[in-house]
């Protein structure tokens, strides 16, 4: 009520006190920097390797070292983090930011391959998942094609029955 009081009482001091917030608005809106491609963090690929009936140790041992071995010759690699769980290894590969994410993909599909051949017979074939939170060549929202890639993939793992995606926010994905 008090707010409509002085709106009335003071008709020319409110104008030019919406005025102010108008124009700051405006002059914030004009500098702020926009970008289809916006940076949203360090580039990053996820290599997900399912092979079932192996413990996390044997996983360890006998698929996730020989990949974090080959994958340090990537270029533009910055450090390879990995998880072993029952049935499943899971890397990621983050890169330096500026690298081309292009020619890493494609290299990290060659040194995949390479690192099959010293992995037991009988390994599945892994899923490289390019991250979203990564720079790309394609706006945000082109690329949630991944999600049934994502989806088939945990589907593999014997221990995992049904897999439901949430999208919390576009970003976050």
């Amino acid at each position: 009520m008090w707010l409509l009081r002085v709106s009335l009482r003071r008709p020319i001091t409110v104008m030019v006190a919406v005025l102010a917030v108008a124009l700051a608005a405006y002059l914030a809106l004009r500098r702020m920097p926009a970008d289809i491609f916006p940076n949203l963090g360090s580039p990053t690929v996820y290599v997900a390797q399912p092979y079932g009936g192996m413990d996390p140790s044997q996983m360890e041992g006998f698929i996730t070292y020989y990949y974090e071995y080959h994958f340090l010759y990537i270029t533009g690699i910055d450090h390879v983090e990995s998880k072993s769980i029952q049935g499943a290894a899971l890397m990621r590969l983050v890169f330096h930011p500026g690298t081309d994410m292009s020619q890493a993909m494609a290299e990290t599909m060659g040194y995949v391959t390479r690192a099959r051949a010293f992995m037991p017979p009988g390994t599945p074939f892994q899923r490289i998942i390019p991250s979203m939170r990564s720079p790309s060549p394609y706006p945000i929202s082109q690329t949630n094609w991944f999600i049934p890639l994502l989806r088939s993939t945990f589907l593999l793992l014997s221990f995992v029955s049904e897999v439901k995606v949430f999208i919390v926010s576009r970003l976050l994905l």
